[in-house]
């Protein structure tokens, strides 16, 4: 994965402050969520400020959507970002509608579910997340974290696929929805539900 990619994130720079947060032994699993999430949101402004500020937008990947394939090889070839153009382009197949807004939900549903991919991993190689029920719990928790940061990320994108410029993201620090035995099961569910008909896959 090239280093300019929206999803690398493997780099020891980019995750110290979950790394440092791991390192204590009695680290709980809402605290891993909130750091991880904090962390990765502010490497994702960083990131976006960084593509956008090119000057190509999303909207270039959404016109090549339905011409030839070629076209659209050359637009993500061209794009600043790899990775995050075909993210772009999976959500506009997938969204069940054209609307602009649908697949910026949808897009921001899989570059969440990159993030959180790689969050889990990391945890998981630390040793005291690799049992399985705090996995499962952390994946809740990470789960209600960027539902929290979700819409704030889908302005963004979609702003970009209408073609005009992007700031960077806001930092979303409140409001979070309780991690109630329900919550844990529902908002997977809604996440899914609100961005439109798609399966998660690796990019």
């Amino acid at each position: 994965m090239a280093e300019n990619e929206i999803l690398d994130l493997k780099t020891s720079s980019r995750w110290r402050r979950t790394r440092a947060a791991l390192a204590k032994p009695d680290l709980s699993v809402a605290a891993m969520a909130e750091c991880a999430a904090d962390n990765l949101q502010s490497e994702l402004q960083r990131s976006l400020a960084q593509v956008f500020r090119k000057g190509q937008t999303l909207l270039t990947i959404l016109q090549a959507v339905d011409e030839h394939p070629s076209a659209m090889r050359a637009a993500i070839r061209i794009f600043q970002d790899q990775q995050l153009a075909r993210i772009a382009r999976d959500a506009a197949k997938a969204a069940v509608t054209k609307d602009i807004s649908t697949i910026a939900q949808c897009a921001a549903d899989m570059l969440i579910d990159g993030l959180m991919k790689q969050a889990l991993i990391l945890a998981n190689n630390n040793g005291c997340f690799q049992d399985r029920q705090r996995i499962e719990a952390l994946e809740s928790a990470l789960t209600n974290e960027f539902s929290v940061r979700r819409s704030t990320l889908v302005a963004v994108i979609e702003t970009s696929l209408q073609g005009q410029p992007v700031k960077k993201l806001k930092t979303v620090r409140k409001n979070r929805i309780p991690m109630t035995a329900g919550a844990a099961v529902l908002i997977p569910l809604a996440i899914v539900k609100r961005g439109g008909n798609h399966v998660p896959r690796p990019y």
